[in-house]
């Protein structure tokens, strides 16, 4: 299990669930593990595992993925 991860990583998986709306770590983790050879255009190696997503849900800086998203949202 991977517990730390690139902060890339992480906010692909949050665009992810929002583009997706996701409403749970499962259906975040399982829709990237289906795209999983795709995620290689993005800079990707592979998905995350919901301990790993749920890990940087706690632990994230979550000030910074607030002003990434509404940058790339204007």
């Amino acid at each position: 299990m991977q517990k730390a991860f690139k902060c890339w990583n992480h906010f692909v998986s949050i665009l992810f669930s929002q583009i997706a709306q996701a409403k749970s770590l499962r259906e975040i983790s399982g829709g990237l593990a289906s795209a999983n050879d795709k995620l290689r255009h993005l800079r990707m190696k592979q998905s995350q595992s919901k301990s790993t997503l749920s890990y940087a849900k706690q632990k994230g800086p979550w000030e910074m993925y607030r002003s990434l998203f509404y940058k790339t949202l204007w």
